[in-house]
């Protein structure tokens, strides 16, 4: 048994093989990443709680099998949705080998329901400085047409543009990030692209807005991500992007939710995407043509 500790409250937990190297490149133990898990669970359950979770896992380390999961067994044999709502829970998991955590857009009463819009800003061959640059313009087109946002990195090779808004299906919010990402490929088409076919998009950063389609899922925030340096998927601020994602490891975001709190849970307004696009002069249709769902990342 292992003990672990978060504020005044104790948990002993079974961990197997606590010793076990899972990034070899760093020496991070499965206990490390039990500790970081236990140090921000705090932050992380108010954005994985209510919401039906998919789960990667490494059992024996970030270069051997991994494990996709989406539902849990029940001793009648039945499975349901991985859900949690306290940090035992969540460390139970990480002890049975996830390391990553991905999150729908929606809660789990409605999940065509989505209450975030998101933009996946993909580098695929081009290096973080274009990133970086699509993340300012971005910001400022999303600033322009008055659309609060919170950013954070993927914890790999893109960055996230999330923006909280009341439920709408997920069709109607994919269809209002379509048309924001093509006025950025058309203001700057050097440096966007909106093309599915990697082989197609040259140098340019696409712009995934089909991660707002149904049953997608998002890197968690604050989820380590099964890369050679263990990073994390942390928020950050506009004067920030310029930093790699490499830097955000996990005794760094540590030290920063100890510093600043959780920057994804500070207050941004709601807004409703479709009538606020509409009073901007930009019309989303109700439905969204469904030949452009099936095929993202």
């Amino acid at each position: 048994m292992v003990e672990f500790v978060n504020g005044e409250h104790r948990i002993s937990l079974h961990v197997s093989h606590p010793e076990r190297v899972l990034f070899p490149e760093i020496g991070v133990t499965r206990l490390d990443l039990l500790d970081y898990y236990a140090a921000v669970s705090s932050v992380i359950l108010p954005h994985y709680s209510h919401r039906a979770l998919t789960v990667k896992r490494w059992p024996h380390g970030i270069h051997g099998p991994m494990f996709y999961q989406k539902h849990e067994r029940v001793r009648t044999n039945a499975s349901q949705m991985i859900q949690i709502y306290a940090w035992k829970e969540l460390l139970q998991w990480v002890a049975l080998g996830v390391i990553e955590w991905h999150v729908p857009l929606g809660l789990i009463e409605e999940p065509d329901q989505h209450d975030w819009a998101v933009f996946d800003l993909d580098p695929h061959e081009v290096g973080w400085e274009k990133v970086a640059e699509a993340t300012k313009i971005m910001a400022k087109l999303l600033e322009l047409l008055r659309i609060p946002y919170l950013l954070k990195t993927s914890g790999h090779k893109g960055m996230h543009i999330y923006i909280r808004i009341e439920p709408e299906p997920s069709e109607t919010v994919t269809m209002a990030c379509h048309l924001i990402a093509e006025i950025a490929v058309k203001s700057y088409p050097h440096l966007f692209t909106t093309e599915r076919l990697k082989v197609k998009r040259g140098q340019r950063v696409y712009i995934d807005f089909l991660q707002n389609g149904y049953h997608r899922t998002m890197a968690g925030v604050y989820s380590v991500r099964a890369v050679e340096t263990a990073s994390v998927s942390c928020p950050v601020m506009l004067d920030e992007v310029d930093i790699l994602p490499t830097w955000w490891t996990m005794p760094r975001v540590i030290e920063r939710i100890g510093r600043y709190g959780d920057l994804f849970g500070v207050f941004t307004p709601v807004i409703s995407l479709r009538q606020h696009l509409k009073d901007q002069g930009i019309l989303v249709p109700a439905a969204l043509n469904h030949s452009l769902e099936g095929g993202g990342q």
